[in-house]
Parts: structure tokens; sequence; C-alpha cells
């Protein structure tokens, strides 16, 4: 995007930044340099597809082909150097969620800098306008939502369906002043034991009686994670919405005396050694929790136990989050 701000000086900071891509080392002392000869780190652009735009959402917004690493960088150099996210009465952090959300690639990475920016003040209620041909104003919370619903749609679906449950947790609790450290995503259960398995929010679970194995999984329609299946690990708790996605949550673990408990007739031993979890988008959300001796397949309609352990073939959590960076 073609920002253009008035001061000569914060058009050179903005045009450094994003041609110094993918090593900001390489322009660090440079930056500072323009910072302590005037730049503003607060500039707010004059022209461009975002009206009224701030320099480092402005920057986020033309970042879509930056490494994961190079974006994170200069995020934590904007807050190292006086990012101030309540100017123009919040807006300015506002717009910050909002344009890291929209063009981030959604992994532990994006969600560590999200946590970051809360922690620095942007407030995830406050809307803004995303382009200057919007109809409607929003925040965090709507673009978090839009792009899980965006992400259903895509190529790399599974992968940005798990990243974007995590940020919509993540910006949902912070917009409710609860604890959002404590959201991950999946990959956080893997290599975990587990201890229990529960139901929470509309989700009622019963056994198939024509059918071994096999329980009737019934959660309607409904906003995500209101609804689902919490899996209690060793250190964190897994929770799925079959309809939405799935995050960790290290907090639920202290709440889960208030769920009902679901026997679903397997051993919580040795064997429950969560090694995986493997899921596809085709019509609807299907997972798949890959155990050393047995898998549990999750619809929004059945759950199915398999007594040994098959190889899917659909996508990995954690191929997918990890080694793409995310």
């Amino acid at each position: 995007m073609d920002f253009k701000f008035s001061n000569e000086i914060d058009q050179k900071l903005f045009d450094l930044i994003i041609r110094s891509e993918p090593d900001f080392e390489k322009c660090r002392k440079e930056a500072e340099g323009l910072l302590s000869a005037g730049a503003n780190i607060n500039a707010k652009s004059v022209a461009g597809d975002v009206p009224n735009c701030f320099l480092l959402p402005a920057i986020l917004s033309d970042s879509t082909t930056f490494e994961v690493v190079y974006r994170s960088q200069v995020i934590h150099f904007f807050l190292d150097n006086g990012f101030n996210p309540n100017l123009d009465e919040g807006r300015c952090g506002s717009q910050t969620l909002n344009h890291l959300i929209s063009f981030c690639i959604p992994g532990q990475t994006t969600l560590n800098d999200l946590k970051s920016l809360l922690k620095a003040g942007c407030n995830p209620l406050i809307k803004t306008l995303l382009f200057e041909d919007e109809q409607q104003e929003e925040n965090a919370i709507d673009r978090a939502l839009e792009m899980l619903s965006d992400a259903f749609q895509v190529d790399f679906d599974f992968a940005y369906m798990l990243g974007f449950s995590a940020i919509l947790e993540c910006v949902t609790k912070a917009s409710q002043n609860q604890n959002y450290d404590n959201i991950n995503l999946v990959t956080d259960a893997c290599n975990s034991n587990i201890h229990g398995i529960y139901s929470f929010g509309k989700c009622s679970v019963s056994k198939n009686e024509n059918e071994a194995h096999s329980f009737s999984c019934i959660t309607k329609q409904h906003r995500p994670f209101e609804a689902g299946l919490i899996f209690e690990c060793d250190r964190t708790c897994l929770l799925i919405d079959p309809f939405w996605g799935a995050y960790c949550d290290k907090e639920l673990i202290n709440k889960l005396s208030k769920l009902q408990k679901i026997d679903l007739g397997i051993p919580l031993d040795y064997s429950a050694r969560l090694i995986s979890i493997f899921g596809k988008i085709s019509n609807k959300t299907e997972f798949l929790i890959h155990f050393w001796s047995y898998t549990i397949e999750i619809s929004d309609t059945t759950i199915k136990i398999n007594k040994y352990r098959k190889e899917p073939d659909i996508q990995n959590a954690a191929s997918l989050l990890v080694p793409n960076g995310f």
C-alpha cells in the first residue's frame, strides 16, 4: 500500500522499515538515528488506503510478505521506542490490532505479538476503518471473527483456523478484562497425558447403541467457543469447538470441577498420551486426536473411538504450525 507522511523524516522511517525486510538488524541503527533526529514513532499518514493511519499499522498493512520474525521485531522496536496506542482516543492501538490480525500469519509468534500489544494498552473494543472504502468500522474482535470465518475458504484452512481460534479467544478475553496470557495454540497440548474429557456449553454426548465406540455429539450452531469438548492435559486444557476450531487455555484447569466429565470408555493412562492433532475442512470441520494406541475422531455430530493408531491422510497441526514459522 502507498502511504504518505507529511514530514520527510517520518516518510524515511516508513520506507526504511518496509524495504529492509527480512533483516531488521540491518536497519535498526538507522531507524534509531531517524528517531533521534526527530522522526515521530506515532506519525500519522496524510494519504493512503487507510484513513489517518498511524505509522505502525501502516507498516503492518504493507507486511503481508514479511517474514514472521521480521514483523515481530518491528512491533517490538515500536513498543521499545515510544509507541502510544492511546492516541486519537485509542484509534492508534485499534488500528494496530486490526492490521496485525488482518495481514498476519496467525501462529504463535503473531499471538505473542498480539499479547504484547494488548499489554501495552491497545484496546480490542475500539472500532476503526480498515480501509477508506469500508462501510463499517470494526474492532479487533470483529476482525478476528471475520478472519476465522474466512479461514474455512483458503489453502491453509486448518492451520489458519487454529491460529485465528487462539487469536479470537485472546482478544475476547482482553475485552472482558480476563487473563489472556494462558491462551495458546493447540500444539501446547501435544505430548501431554490426557487426564479427563469434559463437555461444556450446549454440547451433549451420548453413546450410540448400534455402533461400538461411537458417541453422538450434539453442538447446535453458536458463537465460537460457547460449546464443545475440553481435554484435560498435563499443563493445559485443549478446547475443541467442533463448529469453529480449537485452542489451549491453561486457566481452564482450575474450572474443570464445574463441568460435566465424559466417559468415552477409553483408559486414561500411559496410552492416553496425545501425540498430534489432525484436521480437515470440507463441508464441515473434523478433528482427529492421535494418541499412542488409539484415535478420537470429532465432528459436530459424532465422536468415534478407534482402538488402534492409524496414520490419517489429513492436515497435521504441528507440521502446519511449526515449520512454516507460524
